[in-house]
């Protein structure tokens, strides 16, 4: 037997619901607090961009001069690579650094 909650409601109006996006809020930042899930950082979009443009992380190696045991760390989250080799790698393939402000940083000062 089915069960309906939402009768003469579709999904798409109970998920643009004001109480569904908070609650949806709600669960992410108890999901980073308790350490089940955790921020994007540049790990992630170079991640992305590995397996967009390239296809095997060695080729993104090659082209970019980092070694495959730093990359496999790195995005392991086992060691960080500096700033100014990931601004060297990414020049050689066409991409830049860039730092942009979060959407709900904490505010320093």
């Amino acid at each position: 037997m089915k069960r309906v909650f939402w009768q003469g409601s579709n999904s798409v109006h109970y998920r643009r619901a004001e109480v569904f996006r908070i609650a949806k809020d709600l669960s992410a930042r108890i999901a980073i607090a308790t350490g089940r899930a955790q921020l994007r950082d540049c790990r992630d979009e170079l991640e992305e961009l590995i397996v967009q443009r390239f296809p095997m992380r060695r080729a993104f190696c090659k082209a970019t001069g980092l070694s495959e045991d730093l990359l496999s760390h790195v995005l392991a989250r086992r060691k960080h690579v500096s700033i100014r080799a990931l601004t060297e790698a990414l020049n050689r393939i066409g991409y830049v650094l860039h730092i942009t402000p979060a959407a709900m940083g904490r505010r320093t000062g």
